[in-house]
């Protein structure tokens, strides 16, 4: 499903996802409608039994890739493969049960090209969370920029869904730990931020973060 007769895309959306069909339809259409066009969208497959492949594949756009794991292999693993798999220079996560508002994109990827500094390697944005039993949204806005490692120690941490970060930095620290059950993205913001890397925020909530009774992770 991609059209390798197309520009080089900027961003790599990399979604795991697993049985999570009644609902994803909701997040890839978020993507597919952001205002910042050139991108591709990964769609890691953890093992789902649930009718996940053929809604994907009917998804009627060229930007769409589908990779099966064909067993449960974990969130870590599954965003792995897809940063492995991806070809853009930033790679934004999302997770199959998040959605973007339109400007996600091109808000953060504006702010991290206007940047002239190589330690800052990240953006991520303030966000909602809806819950679901009240549909009420909830505003998370706190924001700490630059150097943010002894903030991440004292617990505070943007969700992965919130983040476009570059590629090469992902690499260069080994990607997600595949053995963490969870808390995959506040360790990989640690690593990043050991290293030297640093965060910007778009201070603009652009992200829904639903809250739910089902699997989260």
């Amino acid at each position: 499903m991609v059209n390798l007769t197309a520009s080089t895309p900027d961003i790599s959306v990399v979604i795991p996802t697993y049985n999570r069909a009644d609902i994803l339809s909701r997040t890839i259409d978020s993507v597919l409608q952001q205002t910042y066009r050139n991108l591709e969208l990964i769609i890691v497959d953890d093992g789902s039994t649930d009718g996940t492949e053929a809604l994907v594949k009917a998804v009627d756009d060229a930007r769409v890739r589908f990779i099966p794991l064909g067993e449960n292999r974990g969130g870590g693993y599954a965003r792995n493969k897809g940063i492995d798999a991806a070809v853009g220079r930033y790679i934004a996560l999302l997770d199959s049960d998040d959605e973007w508002l339109p400007t996600k994109l091109a808000l953060q990827i504006a702010l991290l090209d206007s940047v002239n500094d190589p330690k800052v390697v990240a953006a991520y944005c303030t966000y909602y969370e809806r819950h679901e039993l009240t549909q009420r949204d909830v505003f998370i806005g706190t924001t700490h920029e630059g150097d943010i490692f002894d903030r991440l120690l004292a617990g505070w941490c943007p969700p992965s869904s919130a983040v476009l970060v570059h590629r090469a930095a992902l690499l260069e620290v080994g990607g997600f730990d595949e053995s963490l059950p969870s808390f995959q993205d506040f360790d990989l913001w640690l690593r990043l931020s050991q290293v030297g890397y640093q965060f910007v925020v778009v201070d603009q909530p652009v992200l829904i973060k639903h809250v739910h009774s089902g699997l989260q992770v």
